[in-house]
């Protein structure tokens, strides 16, 4: 089911729409500071040895693995145990009784004022927490697409939020050592989520 007859402007506008937000967020975000001017000496370059390059990329996949591998996992168990669980208890594959479904049918609301109003969208944005692609899977999961958003413009809507909301908990949680901050970490989600609403 294709909104757009499969149109590769959409995911071009999509890669621009993008860019415009970084540019004016960035430009809004260093309004008013002061310049600082950053030099930086860069090294001789030299052909890596083929000895370290496979052991730095061992360190760094084992690294990602043993960090964002355990927080995808978690992630995972507890999005499983809202599908397959409700209030009385294990629902057999019944998703109309999972802890999931009150989930989407009260975060919903939230997405009202963008025009996205049905339970599945909220279901489906929050399976993006696990991954970005299962956002599509949790769509193509609930069947006909043309229940789930009433026009063309609501798709796009659907689009925009999730290519500029915050990403999934694997990146944040690279995000966050990276920043080594729990507060900068919540600034940014709240930025990016007000910026993608």
């Amino acid at each position: 089911q294709t909104f757009f007859s499969g149109s590769p402007l959409i995911a071009t506008c999509m890669y621009f729409l993008s860019l415009l937000v970084i540019i004016v967020v960035g430009r809004i975000s260093i309004k008013g500071k002061e310049n600082s001017y950053f030099l930086l000496e860069m090294p001789v370059y030299r052909l890596p040895k083929i000895k370290n390059l496979l052991y730095v990329m061992f360190i760094k996949v084992k690294e990602f693995l043993l960090k964002a591998g355990s927080v995808i996992f978690t992630v995972s168990v507890v999005y499983w145990f809202l599908i397959y669980f409700g209030l009385n208890g294990y629902n057999d594959g019944n998703f109309s009784s999972s802890f999931l479904f009150l989930i989407g049918k009260y975060l919903k609301y939230f997405f009202y004022p963008l025009g996205l109003k049905d339970y599945r969208i909220s279901t489906s944005i929050l399976s993006g927490l696990i991954a970005r692609e299962s956002v599509i899977e949790t769509l193509i999961f609930y069947g006909n697409l043309n229940y789930i958003f009433p026009s063309k413009s609501s798709v796009f809507v659907f689009l925009t939020f999730i290519t500029l909301s915050p990403p999934c908990v694997a990146t944040l949680s690279c995000a966050k050592k990276e920043l080594k901050s729990t507060k900068k970490l919540l600034k940014m989600i709240i930025k990016e989520l007000g910026v993608s609403y």
